[in-house]
């Protein structure tokens, strides 16, 4: 048998175009793998699916089920942005009230007072209060509160006169006062200094009474 001797040289060369051959294979299969789409446009979107559904397949939101809504107003007011003024007093079992007197202070005196009455069985929402006085002597000072019974505690609410031209004490504002059923509620005139004069003071309240 006769034996062939084939140099190294021409091994290694072989070796290498073989390695080359591959090579070229390799790239061109790697070609084909490469040319992938990894950009989604609107022509090519991708396929989604909301996870957070029902047994229904619809969409869960924060509440489910019916919820129930305690509605606690008679009357619900709607009004434009800032304070709107309410009168109530044509809630149920209530009526308008209202009450004109006098004070006054003879020279001499430093306090007098005039009381009214509250009617038994209803309770007298107090909205809105004028006074006006007839005029102040030189160093004399005068203040006046509204005296009202709340929840069985005889309340005095002073009420911040100021002088028109002329000098002549007044009041006039909204005001939210109560006073219980039968109880007394008194407007009393207190003044420091002078006494010489006798001062009067014309006074109006008006609100709504309330059943107990």
């Amino acid at each position: 048998m006769r034996r062939v001797i084939v140099p190294a040289s021409l091994i290694l060369l072989g070796a290498a175009i073989g390695a080359i051959g591959t090579q070229g294979q390799v790239a061109t299969a790697a070609s084909g793998i490469l040319n992938v789409l990894v950009t989604n446009s609107s022509s090519h979107p991708v396929a989604t699916q909301d996870q957070n559904v029902d047994t229904n397949g619809n969409i869960k939101v924060h509440e489910q089920g019916i919820a129930n809504v305690d509605v606690t107003n008679t009357m619900l007011p709607v009004h434009e942005l800032g304070t709107a003024l309410v009168s109530v007093a044509n809630m149920p079992g209530s009526q308008p009230f209202m009450r004109n007197e006098s004070v006054v202070l003879e020279a001499g005196q430093t306090f007098a007072s005039t009381c009214d009455s509250v009617p038994e069985g209803k309770s007298f929402a107090m909205e809105f209060i004028d006074l006006q006085t007839n005029g102040l002597a030189s160093g004399e000072v005068l203040y006046v509160t509204l005296d009202v019974s709340t929840g069985t505690a005889f309340v005095s609410h002073p009420l911040p006169l100021q002088a028109t031209a002329g000098d002549v004490p007044m009041f006039a504002s909204p005001v939210r006062l109560y006073a219980d059923p039968g109880s007394d509620f008194c407007l009393s005139v207190h003044r420091l200094g002078d006494t010489a004069e006798s001062i009067r003071a014309d006074y109006s309240v008006t609100g709504y009474l309330i059943s107990s």
